[in-house]
């Protein structure tokens, strides 16, 4: 099971996660041997990292969809958008750091890319996000905006 995390860990979230995986494994939802992976998301960095391909003549090009780098055996830069869908701008890669040694970061990858591609709304489009971390900025943003009217009105 891959847990993608988006934010700064609090307080004793790392103890919440485990906890989690308890009950799924008393309520037969999960093996007891089962691997858990836990991998942060970064959606943005301090030094706005970007990935580029040379083409034939030696001219930088938009890197492709699904393009990564490792950078050591827990880090890496994936882009989700790129060339083959990206008509304006630049793609902006995402930074994966997995928690613990081990982690085949390669698959990783693998599932988070192929989870940016659950784009029902505009399948033409490529997204940035995996669907859960979307839907999940989309719910947070909702919220936000129904604190503010709450206290608005107040």
């Amino acid at each position: 099971m891959l847990i993608l995390r988006d934010g700064r860990v609090c307080g004793r979230e790392m103890e919440g996660l485990n906890a989690a995986r308890e009950v799924l494994v008393h309520k037969g939802l999960l093996e007891v041997d089962a691997s858990v992976a836990v991998v942060d998301f970064h959606k943005s960095s301090a030094t706005r990292i970007r990935l580029w391909d040379r083409d034939r003549n030696g001219e930088a090009r938009h890197a492709f969809e699904g393009t990564a780098v490792l950078l050591d055996e827990r880090t890496a830069v994936l882009t989700n958008t790129g060339a083959a869908t990206l008509h304006q701008g630049t793609a902006e890669p995402v930074v994966l750091v997995a928690h613990g040694d081990g982690l085949d970061m390669r698959a990783v990858l693998e599932d988070v890319h192929a989870a940016t591609h659950m784009n029902w709304s505009n399948p033409d489009v490529a997204q940035r996000l995996p669907l859960s971390l979307k839907r999940t900025d989309e719910e947070l943003r909702n919220r936000a905006a129904q604190e503010v009217r709450r206290v608005s009105t107040r």
